[in-house]
C-alpha cells in the first residue's frame, strides 16, 4: 500500500480494513499486482487498474444472495463491486460486511477443502494438461467433477473467465473418450 499510486488510496485502504475485519481467518495475498482475499478458496480481488473508482472482483461472487445490489453483472462466475468516494465506502459498508459474511458461511457450510494459501488444489479430474486459469475457471464455478460438464454447453464454459478454446477442445476430448458430451446449445 505505502507504493501504491491510485486516486483512491484512502479508499482502497478503507476497503481493505472493511473486508480484513469481518473475520480474522480471511488471509490476504496479492494476485494482479494487488490485494486479493482468501478464505477457503479466492473471494475478492481489486482491481487497480481502474482510476476512476475502487473496482472490486468476487471470484465466484454468483453464489452471493446481493439483496442490496452491491454486486454488479451478470458472469457466470464472478461479481463487481464499485466503490466511488469515501462517502459510498461508508454507505455500501453494512453491504460489503454482508457479502463477506455470506461468502464465509457458504463456504463452510458446503465443506469446500480447497486451502485459501493453495486455492488451485481443489481436487477434480479435469485432463492434466488443462491450464491453471481454466481449471480455476471451472472449480470457481462450482464445476468439479468432468461429468458435470456433460451438463452445461460449451458456449457457458467459454464465458467463465480463464477458459479459453483450447481448454473447451481438451474437455470435449475427454468427455468423448468417456462417452460423453457436451449439452446443446439453443438459440432463442
Amino acid at each position: 500500500m505505502a507504493g501504491l499510486n491510485h486516486p483512491f488510496k484512502a479508499e482502497v485502504q478503507a476497503v481493505r480494513d472493511i473486508i480484513k475485519n469481518v473475520n480474522g481467518e480471511i488471509t490476504e495475498q496479492i494476485k494482479w499486482a494487488a490485494p486479493s482475499f482468501s478464505y477457503k478458496g479466492y473471494m475478492v480481488t481489486f482491481n487497480l487498474w481502474a482510476k476512476q473508482h475502487v473496482h472490486l472482483v468476487f471470484h465466484n461472487g454468483a453464489i452471493l444472495s446481493n439483496e442490496s445490489g452491491l454486486l454488479e453483472g451478470d458472469y457466470p462466475d464472478r461479481r463487481m463491486a464499485y466503490f466511488r468516494s469515501m462517502a459510498e465506502v461508508q454507505a455500501k459498508r453494512p453491504a460489503l460486511e454482508n457479502a463477506v459474511r455470506e461468502w464465509v458461511r457458504l463456504r463452510n457450510r458446503e465443506g469446500i477443502t480447497m486451502k485459501a494459501e493453495q486455492p488451485d488444489q481443489q481436487e477434480s479430474d479435469f485432463p492434466a494438461k488443462l491450464s491453471m486459469p481454466a481449471r480455476r475457471a471451472l472449480l470457481g464455478a462450482g464445476y468439479t467433477r468432468l461429468e458435470q460438464l456433460a451438463g452445461t454447453t460449451e458456449g457457458k464454459l467459454k464465458q467463465l473467465h480463464g477458459m479459453g478454446p483450447r481448454g473447451v477442445d481438451q474437455l470435449r476430448n475427454e468427455l468423448a473418450l468417456r462417452g460423453l458430451r457436451f449439452a446443446e446449445d439453443t438459440k432463442g
